[in-house]
């Protein structure tokens, strides 16, 4: 979207708050996704969300208008809300606790992924007829949904939630499929059962799982210390990943590099690219290093360089805006800041928001609690644009 924007805007002649609206679509929140998760499955959610994905792509690909266009990006939302939620929590879920911030990491890499593949399908279909460049660049999203939905149908499902159905045998055979030992997934099943309130252990918080408003149940009307820590720490965490812009940031990277005086060529899009690139190669760091130092390091090291790199992009542009000759230190320092901003991005806030929201919630309301805290994570994507 972040190249397609200016050329939809162009074609269908579009206002910008059009174009603001069209962008923020994807940032929908689905309020039915944790009842739907708990009914289901996390697996053929995900099966669910690739069917979203499908229909919203190619329906943006092949619109004619842009009430089309943007009925179509407003099913696709639907897909990445299932997605941002279930991921994570499969994720955890199926992960044993030694590896599980290595394992549970991978989905911000392989977002960042998709956005440098975004990047460079901009380069590509940009050089194509104004009409068509476009509606491929949305288009050609459809095929990665195909592998997703394919894919999951090759995984097993998550032992909790098999656990939670008093489905015990299909836990315990995945938990052998993917323990270390015998030992391991005896010990990892009755945990889970005890989470779930089958097992033996009277010492675990229990809360039914079915239903929406078990989670405000929790919380209202006198929630516990514990319960408030939890409360604060998970919703806290996925309003300040948004609340530093970072949504914005990647789908306007065209238009800053453009408000840096960045126009000529192919210029654009390869720096554009190139920021991608910095920002897949990055969110490798945590993935290899969050088991061994721990998630607060990592957090305080990408919060501190996300504020310096802000302001000192604030300052570049600041300075190219005030001065008639665009001086060449500035949009160099703006090129910079953008890249260290993106980079800063990826080793902290973008894969620990996720897992730190499965890890601190109580297994019982591991998607109520996913679910709220991307409540908070949509809207406030959706207001920074």
């Amino acid at each position: 979207m972040s190249g397609a924007a200016t050329l939809i805007k162009h074609d269908l002649k579009i206002t910008p708050w059009q174009v603001a609206a069209l962008v923020a679509t994807a940032s929908g929140f689905n309020p039915f996704t944790s009842y739907v998760s708990n009914q289901i499955g996390r697996r053929h959610t995900m099966i669910l969300a690739s069917a979203f994905f499908l229909v919203g792509q190619l329906l943006m690909g092949l619109a004619p208008y842009y009430s089309t266009l943007l009925s179509g990006r407003l099913i696709a939302s639907f897909g990445v809300s299932f997605t941002f939620m279930i991921v994570p929590i499969y994720a955890a879920e199926i992960s044993p606790a030694s590896s599980r911030g290595f394992l549970a990491s991978f989905p911000e890499f392989f977002i960042n992924v998709g956005v440098t593949l975004g990047y460079a399908s901009n380069m590509v279909f940009s050089k194509l007829p104004l009409h068509l460049g476009w509606r491929l660049m949305l288009g050609v999203g459809a095929i990665p949904s195909v592998f997703l939905a394919v894919g999951f149908l090759f995984l097993p499902e998550s032992p909790y939630w098999l656990v939670m159905k008093n489905r015990d045998d299909e836990a315990r055979q995945v938990l052998r499929n993917i323990s270390a030992s015998e030992a391991e997934a005896a010990s990892r099943l009755v945990d889970l059962q005890a989470a779930a309130g089958n097992g033996p252990r009277n010492d675990v918080v229990q809360v039914p799982t079915s239903g929406c408003c078990n989670l405000l149940k929790e919380f209202i009307p006198r929630p516990t210390r514990s319960v408030c820590h939890i409360f604060i720490a998970a919703v806290g965490l996925n309003f300040f990943q948004q609340a530093t812009g970072i949504d914005a940031v990647v789908l306007y990277a065209p238009r800053i590099l453009k408000k840096a005086g960045i126009k000529k060529g192919l210029r654009k899009p390869i720096i554009t690219l190139v920021v991608g690139v910095v920002k897949t190669v990055f969110s490798v760091f945590p993935a290899f290093g969050l088991d061994r130092i721990g998630r607060r390091s990592f957090l305080l090291a990408s919060i501190g360089g996300m504020f310096v790199s802000l302001v000192s992009l604030g300052l570049g542009l600041t300075m190219l805006d005030r001065t008639a000759d665009r001086p060449v230190w500035a949009q160099v320092l703006c090129m910079i800041t953008l890249a260290v901003y993106v980079a800063s991005y990826s080793i902290g806030m973008g894969p620990i928001t996720w897992l730190y929201t499965t890890e601190i919630v109580l297994y019982s309301l591991h998607v109520q609690g996913a679910g709220m805290g991307m409540l908070v994570n949509r809207v406030t994507s959706g207001s920074s644009y």
